[in-house]
């Protein structure tokens, strides 16, 4: 019994420590296609990834 109790109080006290921060962020992926249907990437200053554009949302500012 008291093994019970002790595992019932670390998985609440795990859940109560979780996340506490209310920041959080999503990000918006744009697809965007031209009239040949080719899709637009950016390509990222000094390196070789190559990504589409898109922007992030966050609690003050929304779509």
């Amino acid at each position: 019994m008291n093994k019970l109790f002790a595992i019932l109080i670390l998985i609440l006290a795990q859940s109560i420590y979780g996340q506490e921060t209310t920041d959080f962020t999503i990000f918006h992926r744009l697809l965007i296609f031209n009239s040949d249907g080719e899709m637009l990437v950016v390509k990222i200053r000094n390196t070789d990834f190559w990504v589409t554009p898109g922007f992030y949302q966050t609690e003050q500012q929304s779509i």
